[in-house]
């Protein structure tokens, strides 16, 4: 059931989501991946979308494990989570959170 995909969650979300072309709809009800990606140089920006048979808090957990990205994901070689206790500021006016056991700098879904 790729439904999930077409679907748009709940208002209000803090980003946009893409909008996909029939070409890659027909991808996901085919099981596969779509993936696209804007290289600028030292920096980027893309999507991934696949569809997941996993219960929506599972997915979220796995999203949000930021900590974990460089061990999954090959091209991300750290992480620093920041406060946002500033948000008419951009992140660099934040002080990075300590991650040491997991505990602190986590984040939560719902």
């Amino acid at each position: 059931d790729v439904s999930a995909a077409f679907s748009v969650p709940a208002s209000p979300l803090p980003f946009t989501l893409p909008k996909l072309t029939s070409d890659q709809k027909q991808l996901l009800l085919k099981g596969e991946r779509v993936q696209y990606q804007v290289d600028m140089k030292r920096e980027g920006s893309g999507f991934v979308a696949v569809d997941v048979n996993a219960a929506p808090n599972v997915v979220w957990n796995c999203l949000l494990d930021f900590y974990s990205y460089p061990d999954i994901i090959p091209t991300v070689r750290d992480v620093k989570m920041f406060t946002n206790t500033h948000l008419k500021s951009d992140y660099r006016s934040e002080k990075p959170l300590a991650y040491e056991d997991g505990s602190i700098a986590t984040l939560k879904h719902g």
